[in-house]
């Protein structure tokens, strides 16, 4: 069972304790020390910042907590889990301790092989489970719940009904996150018409919301439905020419498809002139699709000068040496 999409790296911090990191003239107890350090990705410090408070109050649920979360940040999963297990006996009704018992599980998981992650998904749902009862307005703990069941084989928990379920129950806290909620389901599930009549729901709900868009158009290209895609991203571009995810997208699409390679072209040089935002690809990322398509065109001077592009922001970018590569 995969579980990478349950896992998320980043686990919720206690309001309480920022409040008091912000607190001027205060002499910070270890316990505050570490969440500062955390703060700042200073893991391995936090630790120690943690492993002391819990030496002058081992009976702190907050403390052990916090150490698993420092823990976890340095994929010591199995420590982490332990943590989080000794938070939840002193505490057992906070929902933030149950998510990250949750979450641990999962990547412990995800890293052993099939018997061990037999035996550990029934605990991934009943901690999932118990972060929702605790919590039940916090849309981010019904979606784990939910990615389990939709993951998870029917042996182990998984359930279509109840991810769909969770899903409806989003909706009804939030109507937006509802719908890309259930289109993720059905996506997970391989129900992918399903999922695009989700995603086009939300953008006739949402039509300045992107997300549906840009997953609409993922979606469609994963399943080969290219022509598809290209209407729908020129449809985009028509309202706004300089939409960077849709000038990108209408390159790779390009790109994957083969068909429409001079217009991919032109919207990846355009994206090229622009800054891309915090959660588009980064310009490597056009380079390469350049280069592909220019390999399509039998071009291998521009082609090579757009994999060595990439390769000039990242060294590292594999896709880019294997273009280069396959040129000769």
């Amino acid at each position: 069972m995969s579980t990478r999409s349950i896992v998320k790296v980043r686990l919720a911090i206690a309001p309480c304790l920022l409040a008091a990191i912000g607190m001027i003239g205060h002499a910070q107890t270890p316990l505050e020390q570490g969440v500062q350090l955390m703060n700042t990705e200073k893991y391995a410090e936090a630790q120690a910042a943690f492993e002391k408070a819990i030496a002058s109050a081992p009976g702190d649920a907050e403390a052990q907590f916090q150490l698993a979360r420092s823990l976890f940040e340095q994929e010591k999963f199995d420590e982490a889990v332990t943590a989080f297990e000794k938070a939840i006996v002193i505490d057992p009704k906070q929902a933030r301790y149950q998510s990250g018992l949750g979450r641990g599980l999962g990547e412990k998981a995800r890293l052993s092989n099939i018997v061990v992650k037999g035996m550990i998904a029934p605990r991934i749902r009943t901690a999932f489970e118990a972060a929702v009862a605790g919590d039940p307005r916090n849309i981010e703990y019904r979606n784990d719940l939910l990615q389990f069941y939709v993951e998870a084989p029917g042996f182990l928990g998984g359930s279509e009904e109840k991810a769909l379920e969770q899903a409806a129950e989003i909706g009804k806290l939030d109507k937006k996150e509802g719908l890309l909620s259930r289109a993720h389901a059905y996506q997970s599930l391989e129900k992918f018409d399903e999922a695009l009549k989700a995603f086009q729901e939300g953008m006739a709900a949402y039509p300045d919301e992107r997300d549906f868009a840009l997953n609409s158009v993922v979606l469609l290209q994963e399943q080969k439905r290219f022509a598809e895609a290209s209407k729908l991203l020129a449809g985009i571009l028509a309202k706004n020419p300089d939409s960077g995810f849709a000038l990108y997208q209408t390159g790779r699409n390009a790109a994957l498809s083969g068909k429409g390679l001079e217009e991919g072209s032109k919207c990846l040089l355009r994206y090229l002139e622009l800054t891309p935002g915090p959660d588009e690809p980064k310009h490597e990322h056009a380079h390469v699709r350049l280069g592909d398509i220019y390999a399509k065109l039998k071009n291998p001077a521009e082609a090579k000068k757009h994999y060595s592009e990439a390769l000039k922001l990242n060294p590292k970018n594999e896709n880019a040496a294997n273009g280069l590569k396959a040129l000769g």
